[in-house]
């Protein structure tokens, strides 16, 4: 069964402080204890990410990138250029192995906009979840 690690900060639904250096610096634990999957947040500057990735590759080539956003606050509704945005930042410059998109969804038009999302951001073949 693979490990999928996942260091995930406050403002993503997690519980470690909102700061790229925290999240990196338990991933690369994870990465050091051989895990086969690495969760990596889409929300960080696209510098500070792709920095990230291009370090993971370098040193841990056989592990496969996860890239993930959550936006799952009620009040806040993502339109489908904005879900197509965010797919694409889970797609780290194409170097994610899969990607995963969490919203929250109000009602049955929220759900119908991520699935048009999700065909309109032409990914390839990259496996996805959206929900």
């Amino acid at each position: 069964i693979p490990i999928l690690f996942t260091a995930r900060s406050r403002n993503q639904c997690g519980a470690l402080a909102d700061s790229a250096a925290a999240v990196y610096g338990l991933s690369a634990l994870g990465l050091r204890a051989g895990v086969e999957w690495l969760d990596i947040e889409a929300n960080w500057p696209a510098l500070e990410r792709h920095a990230f990735v291009d370090w993971v590759r370098r040193r841990y080539p056989s592990t496969r990138i996860l890239g993930s956003q959550h936006v799952v606050d009620e009040d806040h509704n993502v339109g489908q250029r904005a879900a197509v945005r965010l797919l694409h930042d889970c797609h780290l410059g194409g170097r994610a192995d899969a990607l995963k998109l969490v919203l929250a969804a109000r009602d049955d038009r929220d759900s119908i906009a991520l699935r048009s999302a999700a065909q309109e951001a032409d990914l390839g073949t990259t496996p996805r979840v959206a929900i």
